[in-house]
Order: structure tokens, then sequence, then C-alpha cells
């Protein structure tokens, strides 16, 4: 089970790319010792066509309760997917992904979300257009202006900021890992895809051990583990013998199977961490107007799930019921009319049922604004 929900702060969060030189917001670069949220984007290189991993990071940890925001690639032609990472293992979130631009609403209960700086608290891959000329730069600006995160008391912090940049260049570009998010038994294959692999390629996993790197071909290398692996998070690290590397932080990258007839839900992308069950129950909030909810199934698995979703009253009975077989590296959002038709006025949670751990959340959807937030259940 999942804990209770908690209410979301939206921030508005602006990542455009535009050539130019990188500047830091304020005047200057991210302090140490800074007393709020300082966040830094990362430097990247690909090659025309491929795809890159841009990384939001904490530069010292800060634990944070909720927080959100807007982001636009210019930059990319095309977002592919949004990964958030959190040492806790209950940090949510929901991404509204209209083409390259991308709403992001994120909930942290135990609120560490941003307290390992290990790790990016946030990664967003998108593929950087064919037609990029050779050296062409691209800033990553942040305003920090635009941010608004809360500590595990419910107060703002004082945020800062510091750019980063793409450019564009030839190498080598990890552009998924899969398995992303699931743990890899020893002896189990890892397969990477990208750009501009060679028989050589040297492929490094910094939290485990590689007992063979199996060369397929310039797009795909498998990797054999020597050891048991949770792959949510994992840094993995591509190097050429030309120098040229790139560093990718793993998550199983997930498709909708079919789109949400909710106007505001059709573009909703749930984050979870990497836990999966069988057995969930998400409590809903007393009905809003302008509001809609909806529950969020993803299957990371390598087979289907069958999943019984009931809406219950108080008591747990059931007062309606539907069923979704959930394919592989799929996920399902939907509406609650859409699951259950007319809904009934006693409705106050959804009981989820699988044949195989899935995750699960629910979804709050504001209309009139156009954004949503993830409901968490107990």
């Amino acid at each position: 089970m999942f804990r209770g929900a908690r209410s979301v702060v939206r921030i508005a969060l602006l990542l455009s790319s535009v050539p130019g030189i990188i500047h830091a917001s304020g005047g200057g670069g991210v302090v140490k010792g800074f007393p709020g949220v300082s966040l830094s984007v990362s430097n990247e290189t690909a090659p025309p066509g491929a795809t890159t991993q841009v990384k939001i990071s904490v530069t010292e940890p800060k634990p944070i309760l909720t927080g959100g925001g807007s982001l636009s690639f210019s930059a990319f032609d095309s977002v592919f997917g949004i990964a958030i990472i959190a040492p806790g293992g209950d940090t949510f979130g929901v991404a509204l992904e209209r083409g390259t631009n991308v709403a992001l609403s994120v909930l942290s209960p135990s609120s560490s979300f941003g307290m390992n700086i290990d790790y990016p608290i946030l990664t967003i891959a998108g593929r950087v257009p064919a037609t990029a000329p050779i050296g062409a730069k691209f800033v990553l600006p942040i305003d920090a202006a635009a941010f608004q995160f809360l500590d595990s008391s419910g107060n703002a912090y004082p945020m800062e900021a510091r750019a980063g940049q793409l450019t564009v260049n030839k190498g080598v570009a990890i552009g998924d890992v899969s398995p992303g998010s699931t743990v890899v038994p020893a002896g189990g294959i890892v397969t990477i895809t990208g750009t501009n692999f060679v028989p050589n390629t040297n492929i490094r996993f910094a939290e485990a051990k590689i007992s063979q790197v199996r060369y397929v071909s310039p797009t795909r290398i498998d990797v054999v583990l020597a050891q048991t692996a949770t792959m949510h998070g994992m840094t993995v690290i591509a190097k050429n013998p030309d120098g040229t590397q790139d560093t990718y932080y793993s998550y199983q990258r997930t498709h909708a199977m079919s789109l949400s007839a909710d106007p505001v839900m059709q573009y909703a992308v749930p984050l979870f961490p990497p836990k999966a069950a069988m057995t969930a129950m998400i409590t809903l909030p007393a009905p809003k107007t302008g509001f809609t909810y909806g529950v969020a199934l993803q299957n990371i698995d390598s087979a289907g799930a069958y999943a019984m979703i009931e809406l219950v009253d108080a008591g747990g009975n059931a007062i309606a019921v539907t069923a979704a077989n959930i394919d592989p590296s799929t996920f399902l959002v939907r509406e609650l009319s859409e699951l259950f038709g007319p809904l009934p006025p006693n409705g106050s949670a959804i009981r989820i049922t699988s044949s195989a751990p899935i995750q699960v959340m629910g979804i709050a959807a504001d209309q009139n604004a156009g954004t949503a937030d993830p409901i968490i259940a107990r």
C-alpha cells in the first residue's frame, strides 16, 4: 500500500533551449552553503538525431515535500520520457506531455526528494533534430525566480539555479536502458540502445559489476550482470576510444496503451518510484468543482498483468467493478467515469487487485487550469 495523499504545490519551471552562452540566473553561479534549494542543469553532448538525457540536480541535499513546474524543450524535436529519482522510494509525480512541453507535479510524503546529491532529482530524454549542425550549442536555462519547493514542514525554500548547455557533436550517446527500473539478477542481460557504439565501447555501471559486454550494433550493446542490480537510477556510462563518453541514469521508459478521453488526463504520464504491488487502495478526495479524478496503472515487467479495478464505498464494499489488461512496459490512465460510467455518489476509494505486481496512483485533474497532481493511497 502507498501513503495518504497530500496537496501538491505547482511551480513554473521554464527550461527553453536557445543558441547562446550559458549565464547563471541572478548574475552568479550556485553558491555553496546556500540555505535553500540550489538546482543545476547538466551539460550534454549528443550527435544530430540522437537521444540525450538532460539531468537536473540539487547541489546540496534538501528535503522536498512538494514541487512541480512546466518545462519547454525547443532544442529537441520530441520528448521521449521523464523520470524522478529519490532515495525514499515514495516520490510520485504526474507529467503532462504536450509535444515538447512538459508540466510536472511531484509529491514526496517522506520528503526524500532532493536528499541525494549523487543522483539527479529529475531526468528528461529528448531527441536532437537530425538537421542540427555539428558544433551548435543550445543553452538550457533555469530561472530560479520561477521555482517554489516546500520543505517537510510546508515552508517554501529560497531558490537559486545554474544553467546547462547542449552541444551538438560527434560521439557516443546512450538513448535508453532496458530493463530500466526492475531488479535484474546476476547473469541477467541489460540492453543499452543509443548512437555511435563501436565494438570496444567501454560500458560501466557505477553501482553494479558487469561480467560481459556484448557489442551488437552501432545502436545496441547487451550487458551481462555479474551481480544482482536494482536498475532504477543506475548510473550507466559509455566511453568510446575517441574519448567521447555519455552518462545515463536508468529508468523504465513506458508508453501509453491508449489515451484517456479526459481533456487533461489524455496528456498524463505517471511517474512512479520503482516499487510495485499486487494490491493498492486509492482514497478519493471530496469532489471539487472543475476537477476530475482518475487512476494510473503501470506495468514495468516483461509479462502482462490483469488488474481488477473496484470503486468502493466508505465501508470497503464494491459498488462498481471493471478490469484491464496492462501490457509490458505500458501504462494506462483513465478518468473514473471512463472505467465505471456514471459515478455513484457514495464512491470513496479505488481498490486495485492485480495478477502481477504493478504500479498504481490516483490523479486529480484541474480542468480549468489544465494541470494534474498525483494522489497516493494509504
